[in-house]
């Protein structure tokens, strides 16, 4: 019991050293011009909530009260975030021109007001304003800008990258491609050819419909169901998958009757499932326009004369 009761106040001093290794900022609320007052304390509080969820500052806000909060000095805030204990102190602004929306952010060490990290972000629709304050929230502090910072799940529409991705995002694309077939007797075992397929991107997971064709000493059809698993949500990311596919693989052979090795008569085919494992890389994801290199193992199911042609395939597409 008295073990147990020893672990319990171990793991609420470690808690507490965690809260307390969290640096302390404080921000008033958002300076705003032309737009609704109600911005300037709803926004400050979504922001807070990203900023604590993140664990590495913790966001302190003003005291709201019944009265019309009024804005404060840059004196004003760095003698509050004395006051508050806070090592830095954030200033927010929002300005909305035209069709445009600006926030922009600037960080101050409290003790000397010197500027330590600053960013700004243009937005169209106040849709965009929830994903500005997460990126915002998410690079507070560091060296890396929001305006550039990738993540295709919290873009903006002013951007022109946004990916909606509570419904599928469909694509069609044009690949080309090569590959290599273990197959006896042939001359020439790497056809090339081309592919057309539909992609289906559903956030997490991308399915491709693909049918694809190549052509030399072995002809290779095929039309795959794939399922790719993208490493990450930016732009460009490596990914994994599977594949099962309907194909078949047509072999030209050379003829053992003659002595000169460019005559070739005899053709062997054969034709089922396939199983393919698939890797590459996606280059702008989020983009209208994007393209995609893939590396594949190829394991059919079927014999071409007395052998599986177990081969590989690599290609690019143009995704659109």
């Amino acid at each position: 019991m008295k073990t147990k009761k020893n672990l319990f106040i171990a793991l609420m001093l470690l808690i507490s050293m965690a809260a307390q290794s969290q640096d302390k900022v404080y921000m008033p609320f958002f300076n705003i011009e032309n737009m609704h007052s109600a911005y300037q304390i709803s926004a400050a509080k979504i922001f807070r909530s990203y900023v604590n969820a993140n664990n590495k500052y913790l966001l302190l806000l003003p005291e709201t009260t019944d009265t019309i909060y009024t804005v404060e000095s840059f004196d004003q805030t760095q003698k509050n975030a004395k006051t508050a204990g806070a090592k830095y102190f954030l200033i927010a602004e929002m300005n909305a021109l035209n069709d445009v929306m600006i926030v922009s952010m600037s960080l101050y060490k409290t003790s000397d007001t010197s500027r330590v990290w600053g960013d700004m972000l243009k937005a169209r629709t106040l849709e965009d304003l929830d994903p500005i304050l997460q990126r915002f929230a998410k690079n507070l502090g560091t060296d890396k800008k929001a305006s550039v910072d990738g993540d295709i799940y919290t873009v903006t529409d002013y951007d022109a990258k946004e990916l909606n991705k509570i419904s599928t995002t469909p694509h069609c694309g044009l690949a080309i491609c090569g590959g290599y077939f273990l197959v006896n007797k042939v001359k020439n075992s790497t056809p090339a050819g081309f592919g057309l397929l539909a992609t289906y991107d559903v956030r997490d997971v991308i399915f491709d419909l693909e049918g694809d064709f190549l052509f030399g000493d072995i002809k290779s059809y095929g039309v795959r169901i794939s399922g790719l698993y993208p490493f990450k949500s930016s732009k460009n990311t490596p990914f994994v998958g599977g594949s099962i596919a309907w194909s078949g693989i047509s072999a030209t052979y050379k003829n053992s009757y003659y002595d000169y090795s460019n005559y070739y008569s005899n053709n062997r085919s054969g034709g089922g499932l396939a199983l393919y494992a698939n890797g590459g890389y996606i280059f702008n994801r989020n983009a209208s326009v994007n393209f995609r290199v893939t590396g594949s193992f190829v394991l059919p199911t079927y014999k071409v004369g007395d052998k599986y042609p177990v081969g590989g395939q690599l290609g690019g597409a143009i995704i659109f």
